[in-house]
């Protein structure tokens, strides 16, 4: 078997005479067979009534008849048993995140990606494998793995039926596009689990660009008006009130006069009623 310690002791079995209910205990030593047992003629039922802890999860596919004859007793043949126990397949469970802020989206300009790989039903004493492919879906209704953008391996030993692994991926600079991470189990070089549903969110990676930010700089246009101040000459000759009516307007609205006067040109003066 592929998993397990090399040492296979400690299995036990009881190996009952149909006839008479008599029985005999025996167990495995390190190569995982039983000293030879010398049995009289009948037929005999050998179950497993114990296992060593490390294989306490693995499930005993159950008692095996074993008929001992006359020409098989005279002949002095020995009978060899085997005994099988079926090893689960383990199961994994995965979360893959941003390693810089733990969600699910990814630059365009690249970054890392770590996948926690959660698995149980191992058993304790084994060598494990752990080939992790990081591939990139198409576009469509149902996704198909069409490019794997890299692979990561590990290797280790499990002392428990449980483990959890960190694996990384260094992403490059990628086009929009979904990573999913799937993951594939190996003991002894036998593939004992997988983890491929494409569809599951716990274990995709979207690779989105930055959003863009647009900045509007308004200009607001100004004018400068340049007041000039009209020669004496353009003064009315008559003096008195009428120039002086006109030099307050000047003072209070004089800009408003230049416009006025840009337009329609000069202006006359009305002279007083005394002249």
């Amino acid at each position: 078997s592929p998993v397990g310690p090399a040492d296979r002791s400690g299995f036990g079995f009881s190996i009952v005479r149909a006839q008479d209910g008599r029985a005999v205990e025996v167990s495995t030593g390190p190569d995982g067979v039983t000293d030879l047992t010398r049995l009289p003629i009948g037929t005999y039922e050998v179950c497993e009534t114990t296992a060593p802890a490390w294989a306490v999860a693995l499930e005993d596919t159950g008692c095996r008849t074993v008929e001992i004859d006359l020409d098989r007793a005279l002949a002095g043949i020995t009978i060899t048993v085997p005994y099988l126990n079926v090893v689960p397949p383990p199961s994994i469970d995965t979360v893959a995140r941003d390693a810089v802020d733990g969600d699910r989206i990814l630059a365009t300009s690249g970054g890392r990606v770590v996948d926690e790989v959660m698995l149980t039903g191992l058993v304790p004493g084994s060598n494990y494998t752990l080939v992790a492919d990081l591939v990139r879906l198409d576009s469509g209704d149902s996704p198909d793995p069409t490019d794997v953008v890299m692979t990561t391996t590990i290797e280790f030993g499990s002392d428990s039926p449980t483990a959890t692994l960190e694996v990384g991926f260094e992403i490059p600079a990628l086009e929009e596009t979904t990573l999913v991470v799937i993951e594939r189990l190996f003991a002894g070089g036998q593939l004992v689990a997988v983890h491929d549903d494409l569809t599951d969110l716990d274990q995709t990676v979207t690779v989105v660009a930055p959003a863009t930010t647009t900045t509007t700089t308004t200009t607001t246009p100004t004018t400068t008006t340049t007041a000039t101040t009209p020669r004496s000459s353009m003064l009315p000759r008559t003096g008195g009130d009428e120039t002086t009516r006109l030099l307050r307007l000047g003072d209070t609205g004089f800009v408003v006069g230049v416009a006025l006067i840009a337009i329609t040109g000069l202006m006359p003066c009305r002279r007083s009623d005394e002249e």
